[in-house]
């Protein structure tokens, strides 16, 4: 069941770092100025506060595991489309916040997720573990964030790349609530 948690958490944290920390210079590459790109990426994060607060929310009333599936699929969609997005900045910028609440309000689930999947005695362990492990997501986010634009991919082809890994947080997650499901400790899709 960690393991789970681990995957979802890296994943997540690799696409966060590449968006927050790389978009600039991809949107830059876009056509975008570097101040545009600074812009769309500030639009991203900022959305992040309002979606983690709604979702999180919802989470309480929804079931986390649940709400979380849906969510990252709904991130990894909205990468996907980056593509279909008319290449002006307004338009970016409305996208990106879309995104962004969405984005940040999956990130935000495994950390009230994590503490009620491990037993009193092993909660701080388990929670470590699963941060620890997104660490991976953070530094793979720094070498893959710089290969990718210098093997020319553009922003659509990037985006669509980390649509996947969002798709592997909603089955990390999906699968988690099954195995929670299994144990007798809550069934998710009731």
């Amino acid at each position: 069941m960690i393991g789970l948690l681990c995957l979802g958490t890296s994943g997540g944290v690799l696409v966060n770092y590449i968006i927050t920390g790389w978009l600039p210079v991809i949107a830059k590459e876009a056509g975008f100025t570097l101040a545009q790109g600074a812009i769309i990426t500030s639009v991203f994060t900022l959305a992040g506060p309002a979606g983690s607060t709604c979702l999180g929310a919802a989470m309480d009333r929804e079931g986390i595991h649940k709400l979380l599936v849906v969510t990252s699929t709904i991130s990894a969609i909205l990468l996907a489309c980056v593509r279909m997005v008319p290449k002006r900045f307004l338009g970016l910028c409305i996208f990106m916040l879309a995104l962004g609440f969405f984005f940040h309000g999956t990130l935000t689930g495994p950390q009230a997720l994590s503490p009620q999947s491990f037993s009193t005695s092993a909660r701080a362990t388990g929670v470590s573990c699963m941060h620890a492990v997104g660490v991976f997501g953070a530094v793979g986010s720094g070498v893959l964030g710089g290969m990718l634009p210098g093997w020319g991919w553009t922003l659509a082809q990037i985006s669509l790349a980390l649509a996947v890994p969002m798709l592997v947080v909603a089955s990390s997650v999906s699968d988690h609530g099954s195995l929670e499901g299994q144990d007798g400790v809550r069934t998710w899709l009731a």
